[in-house]
């Protein structure tokens, strides 16, 4: 319903007033970078941009005019300084000041088809993962060239079965697998 809810300790968890204007058709992801608040729009075909503590303002367009842009079947969007975005069809897109970038994934091994999160590395390892629900899997490419680097599956059984999201800790070299049943950690894969 197009509500974006902040928590913290002491308030618990609180509906963030983003004031008359905001206009969103339908507002599908929220992610944070450099303090500013970016909330992508597949309704509208847009992402919007909010400076800390602005949340009322009315928020431009961040899409240039002159950018094709179809945000149908969003699964993801992660920001690195490039706005990466996952579509339901396993393609993902790569933008930066509101132009798209030529970016494609290696077609060498079969693309996800029922991608459900994705992950961008912001610190040395320079990898997209992408969770793979129908296959079970987390896969790995490189993020500069799209190029296959490998990927997770789990040993033996289906414990990854319902996979439904992850996250990374690059710094504790963490892999966090969220699924139907259960929430997993695991070293990441190398």
């Amino acid at each position: 319903n197009n509500q974006v809810f902040r928590y913290n300790q002491v308030d618990g968890a609180t509906v963030m007033d983003f004031g008359e204007a905001r206009g969103w058709a339908d507002a599908s992801e929220v992610e944070i970078y450099l303090d500013r608040l970016y909330i992508a729009d597949p309704g509208a075909d847009q992402i919007y941009r909010y400076a800390p503590g602005q949340y009322t303002e009315p928020s431009p367009d961040w899409f240039l005019p002159t950018t094709q842009v179809n945000l149908q079947g969003l699964r993801a969007m992660r920001i690195d300084g490039h706005i990466w975005l996952l579509l339901d069809d396993g393609k993902v897109m790569r933008y930066s000041g509101g132009e798209q970038l030529p970016f494609s994934l290696d077609d060498s091994v079969a693309r996800p088809t029922d991608p459900v999160d994705l992950y961008v590395s912001q610190q040395g390892d320079n990898a997209i993962y992408i969770a793979d629900a129908a296959d079970e899997r987390i896969l790995i490419f490189d993020k500069e060239t799209g190029a296959y680097l490998g990927q997770y599956q789990a040993a033996d059984g289906r414990p990854l079965r319902g996979l439904r999201g992850m996250y990374i800790d690059e710094a504790r070299e963490l892999i966090f697998l969220l699924t139907d049943e259960a929430l997993y950690q695991q070293q990441l894969p190398r």
